[in-house]
């Protein structure tokens, strides 16, 4: 991840944050542990920074791999699934999936994005996405 938005989101004193990483590091050659490791520092790094909450979204399905040579859906879904597992078992109920989000009804035609335009759907992807951001965000309120 870039530095330069680490420090600036560190910056802003937030006491939350809602981390959607991961998918663009699968490669070909990439192993699921040292994306996990990575995710895992990032947490880390935050909670150092004085963040009280880190929330971690699932890595999602995508269908276009076009930009990656080498990399096959079969290659991105072991990988993500696998990623998926480990952080799900470390950071537990923030590890936050979106179950609701289906493929690929709620993707733009790129099949990489979550769809925004309302034309299409009423219930985009990226709404679902927020939605769920959201009620995290609340259920944080309560207690």
């Amino acid at each position: 991840m870039d530095q330069r938005f680490v420090r600036q989101a560190i910056a802003t004193g937030a006491e939350f944050a809602f981390l959607h990483v991961g998918g663009n590091d699968i490669s070909p050659t990439s192993t699921p542990r040292e994306i996990f490791e990575r995710i895992v520092e990032l947490v880390f790094t935050f909670n150092n920074a004085g963040m009280k909450k880190v929330w971690v979204a699932e890595i999602i399905t995508r269908g276009n791999f076009s930009k990656v040579p080498g990399l096959t859906k079969e290659a991105y879904e072991c990988q993500r699934i696998r990623i998926n597992q480990l952080l799900h078992k470390k950071f537990g109920k923030h590890f936050v999936q979106f179950k609701d989000i289906k493929y690929p009804t709620d993707y733009l035609q790129d099949l990489v994005h979550l769809q925004t335009s309302e034309l299409i759907t009423v219930n985009t992807g990226i709404k679902k996405y927020m939605s769920r951001i959201r009620r995290i965000i609340a259920s944080t309120q309560k207690h």
